[in-house]
């Protein structure tokens, strides 16, 4: 691990002094430095007692909750001078399995040379660590989407509360990205649906830069507002699809509807903020295999961000904020659209 500090944010319930590995196991949101070791000491829970008009002043034992997490993002990025890297697993996830990931993105995106992110903040929401428990991940992710709502919220009020000036905001915010993988993008779909429901809060740049890894999501998210909204979160949306998935293929056939991290965009009037990146060239069928390691329960052609270097570089320059149409290894397939070249 590097000398970065790495944080956790969970609404997995404590069994014994543990953090749950069950499904639909939830509770408070806590937070904690990674990796953590799973014991409830280790973590520090919410104080609904904090405001955010003095945390950036006060002493860091005197805050708890979203004040405290927010105060040491703060802070390491002052001491770093590096960027925040939010990141949401996908289904079947356990908290265990999640430590190990951490580990990866550490080596992928933190320790490659010129890198921006530095720190990484990983949501464990409650995924069972069960294959046939499919359905009920896909209803804790709608539940986990309402704690992220709540991380949305604390977010706007600590950017509207904490700083002397919206110059000062801006550049905290500037500095905080977003990845979600698989079903984690159902996650950030619910968020923010949630978010934007209720009526007096208006268009909110949470992030810099998303990336939409495999999303399992509905190809019809772009009916509507979802997709529009979804990319107001941040400066620049990025999705990676593959269309030869065998993991969003099964999940195809189970949802009954195509999904969108296999079959790229449904039609050419997208957002304008949203690129699409095609890895199929990069990660094709062919390499269908399984690595004999944490990651075996997936295939490349799945979890290609984690593991396939092409996409990993291709991601690291996004989040060094390199504009869409000169990042190198992209060929232009059409407005807002690339593809991967080996």
């Amino acid at each position: 691990m590097s000398k970065y500090n790495h944080f956790l944010m969970t609404d997995r319930a404590v069994n014994e002094g543990h953090l749950s590995n069950t499904g639909s196991a939830f509770g408070p949101m806590r937070f904690g430095v990674m990796p953590a070791p799973g014991d409830i000491t280790a973590l520090w829970g919410q104080d609904f007692h904090c405001t955010y008009d003095t945390c950036l002043t006060a002493h860091k034992r005197e805050l708890g909750g979203y004040a405290r997490l927010f105060r040491e993002l703060y802070d390491e990025m002052v001491e770093s001078g590096k960027e925040i890297l939010f990141f949401i697993h996908g289904y079947k996830h356990s908290f265990d399995q999640l430590k190990k990931t951490v580990g990866v993105l550490e080596r992928n995106y933190v320790s490659k040379p010129g890198s921006n992110i530095g720190h990484i903040v990983a949501f464990s929401w409650a995924t069972s660590p069960k294959t046939q428990d499919y359905d009920l991940d896909l209803e804790a992710a709608n539940t986990a989407g309402k704690d992220f709502c709540a991380f949305l919220l604390e977010l706007k009020a600590f950017l509207e509360q904490a700083f002397d000036n919206e110059e000062d905001a801006r550049a905290f915010a500037d500095k905080l990205n977003l990845v979600t993988i698989s079903m984690g993008c159902r996650v950030l779909e619910k968020a923010v649906e949630c978010f934007f429901s209720q009526s007096d809060h208006e268009p909110f740049q949470a992030f810099n830069e998303v990336i939409l890894a495999a999303p399992d999501l509905d190809f019809t998210v772009f009916d509507g507002e979802m997709m529009p909204r979804i990319a107001e979160l941040a400066r620049r949306t990025h999705c990676h699809f593959n269309t030869v998935d065998f993991i969003l293929y099964v999940s195809q056939w189970k949802n009954r509807k195509l999904r969108l991290g296999r079959s790229g965009p449904p039609r050419k009037d997208i957002h304008p903020s949203i690129i699409f990146v095609d890895t199929t060239k990069v990660v094709p069928f062919a390499s269908f295999e399984f690595e004999l390691s944490f990651e075996m329960n997936y295939p490349v052609t799945h979890n290609y961000f984690l593991r396939q270097q092409t996409v990993i570089e291709d991601a690291n320059y996004i989040f060094r904020h390199e504009e869409a149409h000169v990042i190198p290894g992209r060929e232009l397939s059409s407005d807002q659209m690339y593809k991967l070249l080996k």
